[in-house]
């Protein structure tokens, strides 16, 4: 019987530490990296206005609009680029390194005229959320 018990023991306590809850794969979309993310949007629009800039002397005006990448909302701190294009457009930009603010100059536009782009995350090669961000010339 004394050399039952410890094999009943070891037994017992390997059963249980076995339970664990089971794993929800549906329930893993917390992570902005990945394309099923469902979290709160990873960009926002910090400002949009008119801006002057001079070019071989020459005034021009363009629409700057500001983006920000929400990287508190990451699950750790990691290295990741963004990209971002037109939203009628197939053709994205180059990659932004750790680019946490995202400048848009827009030129040839209209005071009333609603632009729109699709940016999305990235790191490691891998594509992962996004978000559409509108602004309208004011």
């Amino acid at each position: 019987m004394r050399k039952l018990l410890p094999f009943l023991l070891l037994s017992v306590l390997g059963l249980l530490s076995c339970a664990k809850d089971d794993l929800e794969v549906a329930d893993l979309n917390n992570n902005p990296f990945d394309p099923a993310y469902v979290g709160e949007n990873l960009f926002e629009l910090v400002s949009a206005d008119v801006a002057y800039e001079s070019v071989n002397g020459v005034t021009q005006s363009f629409f700057r609009v500001e983006v920000r990448c929400r990287t508190d909302r990451f699950l750790s701190p990691t290295p990741f680029n963004v990209r971002y294009k037109r939203s009628n457009t197939e053709v994205w930009g180059p990659f932004q390194y750790n680019a946490t603010t995202t400048i848009i100059k827009q030129y040839g536009y209209a005071v009333g005229q609603e632009f729109c782009w699709d940016f999305q995350l990235g790191n490691g090669g891998g594509i992962g959320a996004g978000n559409r961000i509108c602004a309208t010339v004011e």
